[in-house]
């Protein structure tokens, strides 16, 4: 972090405003408007768990959308989890990184010239499909040496995997809750290698976090990506496949100068995010080594952090 001191956020609206502003300002960030991207983590970020994402910050998204500012949805989350926060905006047309970075979700009239889209099935939407670009795979030498890998290193573990297309496979016993919902189809570890994986999950019982990093660092695995994403929780990608290089691919089919980049976010999966943008932006309440990554804190979810920032940019404009 450039500044240490930027671990507390200001204590007002009207500081907390100005405070951004000024960092925008010496970081030569454009306003609100075509030629700005700016790249939102979900939960922890936009949404509050067991909540709901409030009213300031789907106005603030709104207004930059009216504005024409490229805003990306940035989620851990695959297709069918995602599904449930889009619910819960007020517009129909987003672009959502799904998947930390292993696919990009179109909706509504959303789409971007010369980006080829697929249309998927996603089991448990309301209509059961969804149009994605930019999608990522493991190679399946890569896929079958994680699972093994996982299986030597966290023997208690649940895993489970997301195709592009269908439903996901879940290893027996992994409970609905570190899922969202069903539907999904339990596999032993032999099924969960399928062709067109994007994203592993791997859970424990007994392990936490920091614990089962190390111990999948032992093992010397090629090709994946192992970041913690919660409690007793790791998402798998294809090695190089983060929510940056989504962004990244994102911000250069949309046409928008590296320089007129912000993201905001709070998880270890944010990381490389942060450091991608010429802002990031930690909220107030992600770790450590989170804020340690960014250019700048705001407030915590609970206090709108990400609205702080969006209006921020809309004073610009």
């Amino acid at each position: 972090m450039r500044d240490p001191s930027a671990r507390t956020a200001p204590p007002t609206r009207a500081q907390a405003l100005a405070r951004v502003g000024e960092a925008f300002a010496v970081a030569g960030i454009p306003g609100a408007g075509p030629h700005l991207q700016v790249c939102l983590d979900v939960d922890g970020t936009i949404f509050p768990r067991q909540r709901t994402i409030s009213r300031r910050v789907k106005q603030a998204i709104a207004d930059h959308l009216a504005a024409g500012t490229h805003v990306v949805i940035a989620t851990g989350r695959g297709r069918q989890a995602a599904q449930f926060i889009l619910d819960m905006l007020p517009f129909d047309s987003t672009v959502l990184v799904c998947s930390n970075g292993a696919q990009t979700l179109f909706t509504g009239s959303t789409r971007i010239p010369g980006v080829p889209v697929r249309e998927v099935s996603t089991p448990g939407v309301p209509d059961g499909t969804h149009h994605v670009a930019n999608l990522h795979t493991f190679p399946q030498d890569v896929l079958v040496r994680a699972i093994e890998g996982v299986r030597r290193a966290l023997p208690h573990s649940f895993l489970a995997v997301e195709p592009i297309d269908g439903l996901r496979r879940v290893s027996p016993g992994l409970t609905t809750g570190y899922l969202v919902e069903p539907p999904y189809l339990e596999e032993p570890d032999s099924g969960l290698a399928l062709p067109d994986v994007m994203r592993m999950i791997v859970v424990d019982p007994v392990l936490d976090t920091p614990s089962m990093l190390s111990a999948i660092a032992a093992q010397h695995l090629t090709g994946a990506l192992f970041a913690a994403s919660g409690p007793s929780w790791l998402d798998v990608s294809p090695a190089g496949v983060t929510k940056a290089s989504a962004v990244e691919q994102l911000r250069s089919q949309f046409g928008v100068a590296p320089t007129a980049t912000v993201a905001v976010g709070d998880g270890g999966n944010d990381v490389a995010m942060l450091q991608w943008a010429r802002l990031g932006i930690a909220m107030g309440s992600a770790r450590n080594y989170v804020k340690d990554a960014a250019d700048l804190v705001t407030a915590t979810v609970e206090d709108d952090g990400a609205a702080i920032v969006l209006e921020a940019l809309l004073q610009r404009a």
